[in-house]
Parts: structure tokens; sequence; C-alpha cells
């Protein structure tokens, strides 16, 4: 973590507010990780190409925080996992192994013991041990359909109750403010034509929980700066992309999984992403 330090001390005596404040609080007394990331991946877009002696300090720092450890896994699974989820990750399984680690401990000394004399016993161990595994099997698409329909009560894609604006304004995943109009994109004051971007949809599972963004990749003419974020899909997200018509390179996954959701969040929740959009054939992933 020393070199970590080192870079967030350069920024913490840089002057420029963006990066110096929120450095500042992470030295001074932990600060907050998700802003300083935050405060860092906008300074990057916002001069990381600059020539300046920060621009290498942005991407390593940015490495250096991502890192995390154990507890942060956790506290991390235990934010964003749905609850079901959470508790057959770190209480069901934990316990399965630990009874897994006892039935095997216990049935080994038993037959080391005496096996002409416990053989019946190291039978019934194991009976009830496999009966627990095929209980914990069998529960697991059940469990799995039951994720599933909270993750589809969880969004909506009704636009009829969007009010119609000018400009709507989001925050990408790293709680930076863009702001999408008919011109472009516009971001601190400045503004991208779509054209220049490459936008797409994109989806994860991770921790099985359906996330589905709206990309945007941007180069300049020369190829030599370029930056991208990601904007969660909402229904506000959906109404601005109809209303000034902002094309994307895989529009067919894009309407399937909003005029399709439930059957598109089915292959999400299974694979990451649309696998296919026959609609007749969709019975063979169930």
């Amino acid at each position: 973590m020393d070199e970590l330090k080192e870079i967030l001390t350069e920024f913490a005596y840089s002057g420029w507010d963006l990066i110096a404040i929120p450095a500042g609080k992470w030295l001074d007394w932990g600060g907050d990780k998700t802003d300083l990331l935050a405060a860092i991946r906008r300074a990057f877009l916002l001069c990381g190409n600059c020539g300046c002696e920060f621009d290498p300090l942005y991407e390593r720092a940015f490495v250096l925080l991502s890192k995390t450890n154990i507890k942060d896994r956790i506290r991390n699974e235990k934010q964003h996992m749905n609850k079901i989820r959470f508790i057959m990750n770190h209480v069901i399984v934990p316990i399965y192994i630990f009874i897994t680690i006892v039935s095997m401990a216990l049935g080994g000394i038993l037959m080391e013991t005496d096996e002409a004399k416990y053989t019946p016993v190291f039978i019934g161990i194991m009976i009830g041990y496999g009966l627990l595994s095929l209980a914990l099997l069998v529960s697991v698409p059940f469990m799995r359909k039951k994720e599933l329909r909270i993750e589809l009560a969880n969004v909506d894609y009704d636009t009829l109750s969007v009010e119609d604006k000018k400009e709507y304004e989001f925050l990408d995943s790293y709680q930076m403010k863009v702001m999408l109009s008919a011109p472009g994109v516009v971001i601190d004051d400045v503004l991208y034509k779509y054209e220049r971007f490459n936008i797409g949809v994109a989806t994860s599972n991770y921790l099985l929980r359906i996330a589905i963004y709206l990309h945007f990749s941007f180069r300049d003419e020369d190829e030599k700066y370029g930056f991208e974020f990601s904007i969660p899909v909402t229904k506000e997200l959906l109404y601005a992309v109809r209303k000034f018509n902002i094309d994307m390179v895989n529009k067919e996954d894009f309407d399937f999984i909003v005029y399709n959701k439930e059957k598109a969040f089915h292959q999400i929740f299974k694979y990451g992403y649309v696998k296919k959009h026959d609609l007749r054939s969709e019975t063979d992933d169930s």
C-alpha cells in the first residue's frame, strides 16, 4: 500500500480539488473508496492524456484501489447480492462444508477404531450426508427461479411515466454525471457527438444479479485519446435512446431485452449475456 499512499499524496497536494479533496480524505481517515475511484476516473477522463506527470498515475491508482481483500469482497457481496444468494454462499455452503469435513473425519475415526462394530454407524452417516447433498442439489433450481423473479421485479421499462425533456442526466457506474441530449453526450460541459462513440448494450450476471448497461466508448480522430463509461439501463435511459435515436452496434440485443424482458433475463441470469433471439427455441434454455 506504500505505492498507493505515495500516489494519493501527490494527488492530495496537486491543487486540483477534484482529486485533492478525496485523496486527502482517504489519507486522513480512510475516506470512501467509491468516491475516490469516481474522482480518479473523472480526472483521467478530463486530462488523462494531457502529458502531465499525473497521466500514468491515474490508471495505476485505479488498479491499486480496485484490489480487494476477503473482508472487502464479503462486504461487497453483502451489499450487492440478493438475500437468497448471500445466505446460500455465506451460511448454507459453509455449514455444508463443515458437515462434510466432520462426517468424513468422524467416519474415518470410527472405522479406524473398530470397523466391524461401527460399520452400520458409518453407513448411517454416509446416508445422512448423501440425503443432505441431494436436498441441497435439488433446491438449487428452485432458488434460482426465485432469484430471477426478484431480478425481474426490480426492473421497470415502462416509459409512459417518463417526463419528456430536452436532456436527461444520468450517473455512470462510477458516479460520473453524464447528460444525454439531441446533439450528443455532455460531460463536464463538453459536448461529444453520438457518432464519435461506439455504443452498445452490455450485460452481466456477476454475483447472480442481472446488470444491463449502455456502454459508450470514445476515441478521438487520431486514436490517441479515448475514454469509456457505462450507464445502467432504466426507463429514463430507454426513453432517451428512443427520443434521440441513439444507434448502437447490438441493437437487436437491446430490443430483445426491452420487449422480451423475462426471456432475456432468463438468458442473462444463466449465461451473462443474450444468447439467442429466437423465441420459439427459448424452451431449450429452461
